[in-house]
């Protein structure tokens, strides 16, 4: 279907491939030259996470798992890299089917689960599912279905 006498053509970021789990730190692929601030802002479920207070326990965990994407990090291409991973774990979840978490809204651009500040999320949802990953690594992400 054309737009404004344009055919429409599929925007694919590839860290929102949600149909294959990810399975280790991928980074950016080659020619990729966005920076975390652009893969944060094209991402909503991660910009949405990481503007939620009561994810902020979650996301100094996350850092240790996927690579820091703060400023605190010196090296701008190290910290794109580790958004990118970050979009890649925060899309898959947002995408897992209903039967792994079901006590979340799939595909609504959130990680729906935490409360208590975040020191604590909902059993079977999005954020307990994250929390784990955080702790635990990728090998928590393989076991689940998009």
């Amino acid at each position: 279907m054309p737009i404004n006498n344009h055919p429409a053509r599929a925007i694919h970021l590839p860290e929102q491939n949600w149909l294959k789990a990810p399975s280790h730190p991928e980074g950016r692929s080659a020619g990729d030259q966005r920076s975390a601030k652009q893969l944060i802002n094209a991402n909503p479920a991660v910009k949405h996470l990481l503007r939620r207070r009561d994810s902020y326990p979650t996301t100094d965990q996350l850092k240790r798992q996927l690579g820091d994407w703060t400023r605190a990090n010196p090296s701008a291409r190290s910290r794109a890299d580790a958004a990118y991973n970050l979009a890649r774990v925060v899309n898959f979840l947002d995408n897992v089917n209903d039967r792994t978490v079901g006590n979340s809204e799939p595909r609504d651009g959130k990680i729906n689960g935490f409360h208590n500040a975040g020191y604590s999320t909902r059993k079977n949802s999005e954020a307990r599912v994250l929390v784990a990953f955080a702790q635990k690594g990728y090998e928590v992400l393989g076991n689940l279905g998009a």
